[in-house]
């Protein structure tokens, strides 16, 4: 079951779908850790916000088919497949201020054979004059085989979901 499928524009959110900041005992800047990954469900993940950094999960090893993050305001949520082993990361990559990983996910992206990163924010409403309450999910899901994903960006006021929006259908190789 797709749980994209149950999440309805002018209804709650969830409340099964986590939405916290990763809060680490040690603190590391700019790199790719994997920090309180939180399962939802036997194929679904939250991969929380963790500040400075890119926090990623490896999803073909677990059999995640879905994962979720959130409290994206330009950050990127991505997916990258390995070449050599052929896994498959999706992680919640900071971008902006003195501790921008975009040339992290870069560099990782050079050793891969694939990967997709959007801004999940992107579809907040430009005329909301103050973020507060404002909240954003993204989402990917893979097909059975990860050879194919539909990425997402879910948009709340308050927790009521205002949009569900799909950014982008694509292979993977």
């Amino acid at each position: 079951m797709r749980i994209i499928d149950l999440i309805n524009v002018g209804q709650a959110m969830p409340s099964y779908i986590p939405d916290f900041e990763a809060k680490p005992s040690v603190i590391t800047k700019k790199q790719i850790v994997s920090v309180q990954i939180s399962e939802i469900t036997d194929d679904a993940v939250f991969v929380p916000y963790l500040a400075n950094n890119i926090n990623m999960c490896e999803i073909t090893a677990n059999k995640y088919h879905q994962v979720f993050s959130s409290r994206f305001s330009g950050c990127w949520m991505a997916y990258w497949k390995k070449k050599a082993d052929r896994r498959i990361c999706v992680g919640h990559v900071q971008t902006g201020g003195d501790y921008d990983c975009k040339d992290v996910w870069r560099q990782e992206m050079a050793s891969c054979s694939s990967g997709y990163a959007y801004p999940p924010s992107d579809v907040i409403p430009t005329e909301t004059a103050s973020p507060t309450g404002w909240n954003c999910y993204g989402y990917f899901f893979f097909s059975n085989d990860f050879d194919a994903f539909a990425a997402y960006s879910i948009v709340t006021k308050n927790n009521i979901v205002t949009q569900k929006v799909l950014v982008h259908k694509g292979t993977i190789i």
